[in-house]
């Protein structure tokens, strides 16, 4: 009979082992053994290979462990899936009701201060001032007349051939 928990027969096992002596069933013992027990020091090595060899040790050694542990209780589980409910909605909110990203505008600041300027010497009438602000991907433009009248516009630029565009909103 083997009895691994005993430290002389394991090291003359392991030597075995290492020798190349063992047979297939020895070799799986010791294989359960370091499963389910932390080696020694000296064994660690060892466990090692003999693991590596025989990886199923480890899949049984955790089926025992999980068919040892105690079920759940009813309670439990239904205090497990309405968290998970709970989580799974609240992500679900929060997805439907985030703030959607909007794209920046493909204009560049000198771009955007050329069209101003070219729109201030368009001699539309006594120009207060000129205002841009950014829209998604384009700019809402405002001219504010001396008479206080306001000319609204949308200022776009085509992403195909970078043609910068001025569309009146009236």
């Amino acid at each position: 009979m083997y009895d691994l928990t005993d430290k002389d027969f394991r090291s003359g096992l392991v030597a075995r082992y290492l020798d190349a002596e063992t047979d297939a069933r020895e070799e799986m013992l010791l294989a359960e053994y370091f499963a389910e027990h932390e080696p020694d020091g000296d064994e660690v090595a060892v466990a090692r290979l003999v693991l590596a060899e025989h990886p199923e040790a480890l899949l049984a050694a955790g089926e025992r462990e999980f068919a040892a542990r105690p079920a759940r209780s009813a309670p439990r589980r239904r205090l497990l899936l309405w968290s998970c409910a709970a989580a799974a909605a609240a992500l679900a909110l929060f997805l439907l009701l985030r703030p959607t990203a909007q794209p920046a505008p493909n204009l560049t600041p000198l771009e955007v201060a050329e069209s101003l300027n070219t729109i201030a010497n368009l001699g539309l009438g006594d120009i207060e001032s000129v205002t841009a602000v950014p829209s998604g991907a384009n700019f809402l433009v405002t001219v504010q007349l001396k008479d206080g009248s306001k000319l609204p516009f949308i200022m776009s630029k085509d992403g195909d051939t970078g043609t910068l565009s001025l569309a009146s909103t009236e």
